[in-house]
């Protein structure tokens, strides 16, 4: 049996005119100039982010551009299908994903000891329900058993979206090297090259991993191909040091070996219908023990001792209240978040050549957009998947500093409003005498409907941002006008919420009194405001100076 994940049409790709097509990695510039490849179009929106990391991690690891004019020729100059194939051949034999080994993304010894399959192929998706819960009969909302056969490429794709995210999993069964559920943000392309290639780093800039670029391939690149640094009590624990920079691509915690059936079958995912399907496979704990690993397309963090931990991904950190963090940053000042390495490479050395080149084609020099991704994990349960695009608005290099801190700002003044809104919707609703996960429930929803709400005014700003970063110099008056929007968000929510009397029995003294209160806290005058958006105390009898009144212990 032979099934070569660099020669194979495994992958679902989407052209510009909407076709959808299986193809293999190196067609990915397949009629480039007429129907482009432009993104992903898998049965699965996790497959989608997984598979393009995968070609990301390709072709960083086969034709990584030596310098900037290197990066700059392949954008312009796309290689050919013809070119890619014969590249990608040089790592041919670690991307088989059957026979005895190597294969991809297996174990090694594990293969070839080649042990009973007793996991239903189904563990291999993250939403699937550990053995706890089917133990428990506790598998209520996803239940066991819906997908009993993967065909060989969504089998793959399933395996290599594992083994990218890996969350806690037991005794000894290892995290990815991100940990569990890591953020993703990738800086999209016109076409799936140009997204693939603006995410790829310069042999440069990959000193900053730590890691050890004499390795071999063969363990060192990719760890299926030599065995395992098992991490059983007093096991190995896996390093920087330990690896080639290209390894973090290619991270490997869990030990599997999946069988493959003769007799045909249909996906449980894609719905074809062939052989080699795949219906159970085998587990082996003490995997791969990663430790103090970051990686090249996650945002991260900095913890108290300083060390790098990468970005875990959930659902508040896709709205525009982290954008700072995941796109705008242009200092390590603090702990973070801060972008990932391919975002700030992208900003700080080709934004700009980007758009001379668009422009001396007569081409638009758009604004670039972030792809961010990732699982919502509750330790071993992935409690959802979580994506957005974020239109990435810049200016000229000269203004940047002051544009990512005046939008610094802004968000600051949104999660002073968002915080208020919390405290008197608390207050006027009562909470302590009410169902408890009901409140967290609703008091998460009105902080989620509040960004949601703000988001298109925060676009506007930017623009306004930029247009007076351009011009006069001067965003007092944006940074100001800003409060409007974010008063009339907060108002609506809470006016929505109370006048709905989504509790019993709300009083209706409090709810005025805190009404009142988030009128005061969300005006132009507020302090708090103000000194989050850097702008000078209103003097007394200022229109829109609001009278003091005395605080309530509630509120």
């Amino acid at each position: 049996m032979d099934y070569n994940l660099l020669e194979e049409q495994w992958i679902f790709l989407k052209r510009r005119s909407g076709a959808i097509e299986r193809a293999a990695p190196w067609q990915m510039t397949d009629n480039i100039s007429q129907d482009p490849f432009v993104g992903f179009g898998s049965p699965r929106a996790d497959f989608d982010a997984s598979l393009a990391q995968f070609l990301i991690g390709l072709v960083q690891t086969t034709m990584p551009p030596k310098a900037p004019r290197d990066w700059r020729q392949r954008l312009t100059s796309p290689p050919n299908p013809e070119i890619l194939r014969e590249t990608f051949s040089e790592a041919r034999h670690a991307f088989n994903l059957m026979g005895t080994g190597p294969r991809f993304m297996q174990d090694l010894e594990f293969c070839r000891e080649f042990p009973p399959a007793k996991e239903p192929v189904m563990g291999l998706l993250m939403e699937a329900p550990g053995g706890n819960a089917i133990k428990n009969n506790t598998d209520l909302f996803i239940k066991r058993g819906y997908v009993d056969a993967l065909c060989p490429a969504c089998a793959a794709a399933a395996l290599f979206t594992l083994q990218t995210n890996a969350p806690s999993g037991g005794q000894g069964h290892r995290t990815s090297l991100r940990g569990g559920g890591p953020l993703t943000t990738l800086v999209l392309g016109e076409t799936l090259w140009e997204t693939v290639w603006n995410n790829v780093l310069p042999l440069s800039e990959l000193a900053y991993l730590a890691c050890d670029t004499a390795k071999p391939v063969d363990g060192g690149v990719f760890p299926w191909t030599a065995p395992t640094r098992t991490s059983a009590k007093n096991g190995a624990v896996t390093h920087p040091l330990d690896v080639h920079p290209f390894h973090v691509f290619w991270g490997m915690p869990r030990r599997i070996v999946l069988h493959f059936e003769t007799t045909p079958r249909e996906c449980g995912i894609c719905v074809a219908v062939g052989t080699n399907a795949v219906t159970r496979y085998a587990a082996k704990n003490y995997g791969n023990n990663y430790e103090k690993f970051i990686h090249p397309l996650s945002p991260h963090a900095l913890t108290k001792e300083g060390v790098p931990i990468p970005l875990k991904g959930s659902t508040d950190s896709l709205g525009y209240r982290h954008w700072h963090g995941l796109a705008y940053a242009v200092a390590e000042a603090g702990n973070g978040p801060f972008p990932a390495r391919t975002v700030r490479q992208y900003r700080k050395e080709r934004l700009d050549a980007v758009r001379t080149l668009r422009t001396r084609a007569g081409e638009n020099a758009p604004d670039f957009r972030l792809w961010a991704f990732g699982y919502d994990m509750d330790n071993m349960k992935a409690r959802r998947w979580c994506e957005g695009l974020m239109p990435v608005m810049d200016i000229d290099e000269e203004a940047r500093e002051r544009y990512a801190l005046n939008i610094e700002q802004l968000v600051g003044a949104a999660r002073e409003v968002e915080f208020v809104l919390y405290k008197h919707l608390k207050y006027a609703l009562r909470p302590e005498n009410q169902d408890s996960a009901k409140s967290a429930t609703l008091f998460d929803a009105a902080q989620a409907r509040f960004w949601k709400t703000t988001e298109a005014d925060f676009l506007a700003a930017l623009e306004k941002l930029r247009e007076a970063l351009q011009t006069s110099g001067d965003t007092a008056m944006v940074r100001e006008n800003w409060i409007a929007p974010l008063s009339k968000a907060a108002m609506d929510i809470f006016s929505a919420l109370t006048d709905g009397a989504p509790f019993a029995g709300p009083d209706p003294e409090r709810v005025a009194r805190a009404h009142n209160g988030l009128r005061r806290d969300t005006s132009v005058a507020n302090p708090k405001l103000r000194n989050a958006l850097h702008l000078p105390a209103l003097p007394s009898g200022e229109p829109g100076k609001a009278k003091r009144k005395p605080k309530t212990k509630e509120a």
